[in-house]
């Protein structure tokens, strides 16, 4: 490993030696980020592969010395004000596939480095107290992330999220009187037929029925004749999302369900057939299976809230009993 250093060292020096003496003569393509010649730029593309070796170089000597030495203060690319981009500050950057990509691609990113710092250096010298606040914000912002990302951490690896149905039911009965609906709710079921295809009678009374064997020489035939179908319960819907998918008319909603079972409906392509199977009006109590996820929300917030508290206390407890955590202020 040590041989390999020294290659590289010696490797880098060469190069170091040539982009010195081009910086002197002033034809360092990166010096405030200025816009460059093509003839310039397409001359460094020749010694882009010693560049490299020079940052080879660079990283060996950062590694194994004083990043403030004089060593490091020779490898600048870029100075604003008194801030400089140092070679060592490259160690992840990604260059191209060839060197003259490989090049434009460093000249772009050094002359965004200096736009940055230009803009940067002016704000700090024009906001000053202002800026006091922003960088105090900021710092606010920061511990608060910190914190934030760890009880996520902590919640993802020791929270159990699994939210019993006897605790949703419990909830929903102690708690009856804030589940009142807002919006008329329906069970139903929906058929669509090509404009140009006529159904049987038989196949209204499938749909109408109740009966399983019914159901299912339904749900064969809608599957050559439909375009598309919902046969079973789903669970409560919102009637707004029905007014989605069939282009009712009526006068009020209310109304309408309390009037109608089956309703036939027909636009320029499609004839629809619609089923309510149950109904409840707003304003009326809402039921448990259509509040259950929002009451599954409610418990699990409150389990986690639980649970960082108890965290939160844990680790003040250890904190103090450790002597990390000393208070000298008392009551």
């Amino acid at each position: 490993m040590k041989g390999r250093s020294t290659h590289i060292g010696a490797w880098g020096r060469n190069a170091r030696e040539i982009i010195g003496k081009k910086r002197n003569a002033g034809f360092l393509p990166f010096k405030l980020g200025l816009p460059e010649k093509r003839g310039l730029v397409s001359s460094w593309v020749l010694g882009l592969g010693l560049f490299f070796g020079l940052l080879s170089f660079t990283f060996v000597s950062c590694t194994n010395g004083n990043p403030n030495s004089e060593e490091h203060s020779g490898m600048a690319l870029a100075e604003v004000g008194n801030q400089k981009l140092w070679l060592s500050d490259l160690s992840s950057f990604n260059f191209g596939e060839s060197q003259e990509d490989s090049l434009l691609r460093l000249k772009a990113y050094v002359d965004q480095w200096v736009k940055e710092q230009v803009m940067l250096q002016q704000a700090e010298n024009s906001l000053g107290e202002e800026l006091k606040n922003i960088e105090a914000k900021l710092e606010t912002y920061r511990k608060a992330l910190l914190i934030f990302s760890f009880q996520e951490q902590m919640l993802a690896k020791n929270l159990d999220t699994l939210v019993p149905e006897e605790e949703v039911e419990a909830y929903y009965l102690a708690n009856r009187e804030n589940f009142q609906l807002r919006q008329n709710i329906v069970r139903y079921g929906l058929l669509e037929f090509p404009l140009s295809h006529s159904p049987k009678p038989k196949v209204k009374q499938w749909f109408l029925s109740k009966k399983e064997s019914d159901t299912e020489k339904l749900e064969n035939y809608c599957q050559k004749r439909a375009k598309a179908y919902i046969l079973r319960d789903t669970g409560w819907t919102a009637f707004a999302e029905i007014e989605k998918m069939v282009p009712l008319a009526y006068s009020s909603q209310e109304l309408f369900l309390k009037q109608n079972r089956f309703v036939e409906v027909r636009d320029t392509t499609t004839l629809y057939w619609l089923r309510f199977d149950a109904f409840r009006i707003k304003e009326s109590q809402s039921p448990l299976e259509f509040e259950a996820p929002k009451i599954r929300a409610i418990l699990l917030q409150q389990r986690k809230r639980a649970y960082l508290e108890a965290l939160e206390q844990q680790l003040l407890q250890e904190a103090v009993e450790q002597k990390k955590a000393v208070v000298y202020v008392e009551p």
